[in-house]
Order: structure tokens, then sequence, then C-alpha cells
């Protein structure tokens, strides 16, 4: 008779293990502080400056759009576009079928190869974390990498991108 209630017990920690810890909208382990953005072009830092440097929400649309630029006056930057924003905390990975894209423009690449664009690569997979989404202070922040080509076949590898940012509505 003592063994009964076992099975119930047993099915009844599975349940509460299996709802603990999993979560769509992730918090990283070290919060962005506010009003940065960071992003490594080919394992070198992008020398990002603030005041040129901007994340925009799309009202009509819902698009997120975040450009992170350089004292370069020919506009040097890395931007994103997310088209699958939906105003919250959640990763995104997207593929070949998504219109959403990285883009590294400008003379900062020192490239003959002009703009490197995510949409140019056959495998062009790019992964964000919105990691949190303030409608109300009107912020946002969030991680990303992914792999960008030119019109050529050249890459130039994102990685380290995070940015903690106000946005404008237009």
């Amino acid at each position: 008779m003592k063994y009964i209630y076992l099975p119930f017990l047993l099915l009844s920690g599975l349940l509460l293990t299996d709802c603990s810890g999993n979560d769509d909208s992730p918090t990283p382990a070290n919060p962005i502080a506010a009003n940065t953005a960071s992003v490594k072009v080919d394992g070198a830092a992008f020398p990002v400056v603030m005041k040129n440097t901007i994340a925009t929400l799309n009202s009509s649309t819902g698009e997120l759009y975040v450009n992170i630029g350089t004292t370069d006056v020919q506009g040097a930057s890395v931007s994103f576009r997310i088209v699958e924003f939906r105003k919250r905390a959640e990763k995104i990975t997207l593929g070949a079928g998504s219109p959403s894209n990285l883009i590294v423009t400008g003379e900062y690449l020192n490239s003959p190869d002009g703009d490197f664009s995510s949409d140019r690569c056959t495998s062009n997979v790019r992964a964000f974390q919105i990691t949190e989404f303030n409608e109300k202070a009107k912020t946002v922040s969030g991680i990303f990498s992914g792999t960008v080509c030119s019109t050529n076949g050249k890459t130039k590898t994102i990685t380290d991108g995070e940015f903690n940012l106000p946005y404008i509505v237009r």
C-alpha cells in the first residue's frame, strides 16, 4: 500500500522539472549596458560610434532595423533588419527563405569587393537573440551573428554583435 503513491510522485516530479527553465525569453549572463553597441567583423572590433548608431521600429510592418555606424565619412556600418520581429524577447534563427538580412557596408572594409550582405550567401544562416524589448521605455537589446558575402563570393564573418539601444518608431 505504501508504494501506490510512488508512480504519482515520480510523474509529478517529471512534470515540474519539464516546466522549469524552459523560457522563450532568454536573459543574457551579462546584461548589455544601456546605450551601447559592439560587433566584430572577421574577428576585428568594428569601430562603433554611438551618435551614428540607431534602432528603428517600423510602425506599419513591425520590422526592427538596427544600424551600427562608425566615424567613417563613407558611411561604414553593420546593419540588420528583422522582418520576423514580434516585439518580444526571443531567439530568431533565419535561413535562406527569410527576407531579413545582415549587411556590412562602406570603406571601413578596405575591400574592392564592395558591400557584403547575408542574402548573397548560399548558406545565409544568421542568428539574432532579442534579450529585452521594452515598449514603454522604447528600448531593445540583443545579440547577433552571421555571415555576409560580396557579389563575387567573398565572405565576412560577423560575431559578438550586441546592442542595447533606444528605438524610434517610424
